[in-house]
């Protein structure tokens, strides 16, 4: 099993540092993790067949995690088999809500929609627990993060700053944080001043990615690396499956550290 980071969730952001959505590779089956708008040509950039689409689910309600549903439903709606569309009852049953009564779209039309609590994954050497993890965002929306039992990742979604929330995920290796290099004037992904002033043990944990960004200025806020779009998180393949600051700086510098 892989995870990579493969594209921005917004329609008008062109920067390279800002990852939104997810994808896991088993196999020759796909997981997509959240649904953006670049979601079909994004894939096809990075060699992925959109017919391999097994899976796909979502993190939250939001424009930058639906707006590609649209896109892949005019592939999906003939096709003989049909993808899953995976997630939280309540936030399955919002995003109904949206789609449907604002623009007529029928989410069964296209996929084949299932409620869960989590997802599992089994491979012959190697097999996953994946679990939806509320993360507060706002009372009255639900929305996700999404922890990886084996592979010791976690991705926060779109949340505002928790320290007593991210403490709970301190047996993950790899905390994967949405943030903002701006100032957070949505209620939601924290500017990356606040995320400066977590505790070093959490810093150290962080990749950071985001939505409403601005990173011409911005510096590395080490020991948090923020995260391009085509990294590699995990690989259950590699002797090093886990992607470290140190691995990442190694692979992508043409200084080797």
């Amino acid at each position: 099993m892989k995870i990579r980071a493969i594209g921005t969730g917004s329609k008008f952001c062109r920067h390279p540092l800002v990852p939104a959505s997810w994808l896991i590779i088993s196999g020759e089956d796909l997981t997509l993790v959240g649904a953006p708008w670049s979601v079909v040509p994004t894939l096809e950039r990075y060699g992925y067949a959109i017919e391999k689409l097994a899976v796909i689910t979502l993190l939250s309600p939001h424009v930058d995690q639906i707006a590609g549903l649209l896109e892949l439903a005019g592939i999906f709606r003939h096709a003989k088999k049909k993808p899953i569309l995976a997630a939280p009852g309540q936030l399955l049953s919002l995003v109904r809500t949206k789609l449907e009564g604002e623009l007529g779209f029928y989410l069964d039309d296209a996929f084949d929609v299932k409620t869960i609590a989590r997802l599992h994954i089994k491979e012959e050497y190697y097999s996953e627990s994946i679990s939806f993890v509320s993360n507060f965002l706002d009372p009255r929306i639900p929305s996700y993060g999404m922890r990886f039992e084996n592979a010791k990742v976690f991705i926060s979604g779109e949340t505002q700053l928790n320290e007593d929330w991210l403490f709970k995920e301190m047996g993950c290796e790899a905390i994967l944080h949405s943030c903002t290099t701006t100032k957070a004037s949505l209620g939601k992904s924290p500017a990356l001043e606040e995320l400066k002033d977590l505790p070093t043990y959490l810093q150290s944990k962080m990749w950071l990615y985001g939505y409403e960004v601005d990173t011409k200025d911005a510096e590395q806020p080490f020991p948090m690396m923020f995260l391009p779009p085509g990294s590699w998180i995990f690989d259950s393949e590699r002797r090093d499956k886990l992607l470290s600051k140190e691995r990442f700086i190694r692979e992508n510098s043409r200084k080797q550290v």
